[in-house]
C-alpha cells in the first residue's frame, strides 16, 4: 500500500472500522463556542510572553493537552450521539488548511527575517477568527453521506 491514495483509503475506511470508539463528528456550537473561548483566552494570556520561555512552554503544553482531550472527547460524544457509525463516517471532503495558512504566514516572515525586522507575535484576534472560520469550514464540509440530512442538519444548527 503506496502512495496517498492508499493512504487516504486507510485512513477513511480502516480506521474507524478497527477503532470505532475513535469516530468524531463536528461538536454543537455551544460546545464548539466554549472551547474556541478557552484556547483564545490562554492565546491571549500568553501573548506578551516568548513562546520559547520556560513559563511559556510549562503552562502551554499542560493547558494545550488539557484542550486538545476535552476537543476529541466532545467529537467523539457528538458522533456517539449523531449515530455515526464505521460504515456511515463521510469522508473529509475538504483540504487541510494548515498547509494554506502555513504558506500565508510563512512569506511575511521569512520577508521579515531576511530584512532584519522583528518579527510580532500573532495577537489573539487573529486566532479567534482562523478558529471561527475553522468551525464553520468544518460544518460546511462535513458531508453525512447515509444519513445527510440528520447529521448536517444537527450538527450545523447546534441542535443536541
Amino acid at each position: 500500500m503506496n502512495g496517498t491514495r492508499s493512504h487516504h483509503a486507510v485512513f477513511a475506511y480502516y480506521n474507524p472500522a478497527r477503532w470505532p470508539e475513535r469516530i468524531e463528528a463536528p461538536m454543537a456550537w455551544r460546545e464548539e463556542l466554549v472551547l474556541i473561548v478557552a484556547s483564545v483566552a490562554l492565546a491571549a494570556v500568553l501573548d506578551d510572553h516568548l513562546p520559547d520561555s520556560l513559563w511559556a512552554a510549562s503552562v502551554l503544553y499542560p493547558a494545550w493537552h488539557a484542550l486538545d482531550g476535552l476537543d476529541a472527547e466532545l467529537r467523539r460524544r457528538s458522533a456517539r450521539r449523531l449515530g455515526v457509525t464505521a460504515e456511515s463516517v463521510p469522508p473529509a471532503s475538504t483540504v487541510y488548511g494548515g498547509v494554506f495558512f502555513f504558506a500565508g504566514m510563512f512569506g511575511p516572515w521569512a520577508w521579515r527575517k531576511f530584512r532584519g525586522e522583528a518579527t510580532p507575535p500573532t495577537p489573539w484576534h487573529v486566532y479567534l477568527a482562523g478558529r471561527l472560520i475553522s468551525a464553520v469550514n468544518e460544518r460546511r464540509s462535513w458531508r453525512g453521506d447515509g444519513h445527510r440530512s440528520t447529521v448536517r442538519s444537527r450538527t450545523c444548527l447546534g441542535v443536541p
